[in-house]
Formats: C-alpha cells, structure tokens, sequence
C-alpha cells in the first residue's frame, strides 16, 4: 500500500488541517487524494521505490520513497504551490499555511 514516510507525510499534512483521502484504482493502485482544493488535483501513489504525484494535464512528479515524511511534504507542498493553482486565485488556507512555513511561494493569478 504506502510505505511508513508516505504514512509519516499523511500524518504531517493531517496536522496542519490538509485532508487525505484514501482511493483504491480500478487496476488494484491505492492513491491518496491530498486535496488541494485548487484548479488541479494532486494524487499520490507509490510505484517501484517512488512516490509519484499525479496533477492535472498529465503533469507528474517523483521522489524517492526512503525520503523522511517532511522531504516528501515539502514535494507535496511544491507540487501544489507550482503545479495544481494553475494561475488560478484560489486554494487551500491549510495548503497555503504549510507552504508560509516552508518558505514556499504560492503562485496565485500567474497564469504561465
């Protein structure tokens, strides 16, 4: 299913008010849904050693899965500041929380 960093990220990003939900795919891949309440999903799942996220328009990101649960919640919150507001005005306030922290910039109304 998911490794204990993945778990570890889930329970860091429960703690700062980030939902996860857990989905099981038609073809047996579990994913978890970090909804980002933005323009663009983000599902994570884990695949030979990697966990990958999956945004909208086809756009994916991977890491490593031994990387400790706050390397992979600092990925998450990239994939969600770069990728998922997709120059849109909004989001998620626990989202944009966690991303202040990690001196990560929010991309709102940039369309590129």
């Amino acid at each position: 299913m998911f490794s204990a960093n993945v778990f570890g990220m889930f329970a860091h990003l429960v703690a700062y008010g980030i939902e996860v939900s857990l989905h099981q795919r038609p073809d047996g891949v579990f994913l978890a849904d970090l909804h980002t309440q933005a323009k663009s999903h983000l599902h994570l799942s884990e695949k030979d050693g990697k966990v990958v996220f999956d945004m909208r328009y086809g756009k994916q990101r991977e890491i490593s899965a031994d990387e400790e649960p706050v390397a992979l919640a600092y990925e998450a919150a990239a994939c969600y500041a770069y990728e998922c507001i997709c120059g849109r005005g909004f989001g998620s306030d626990a989202w944009d929380q966690l991303c202040e922290e990690l001196d990560i910039t929010v991309c709102y109304g940039h369309l590129q």
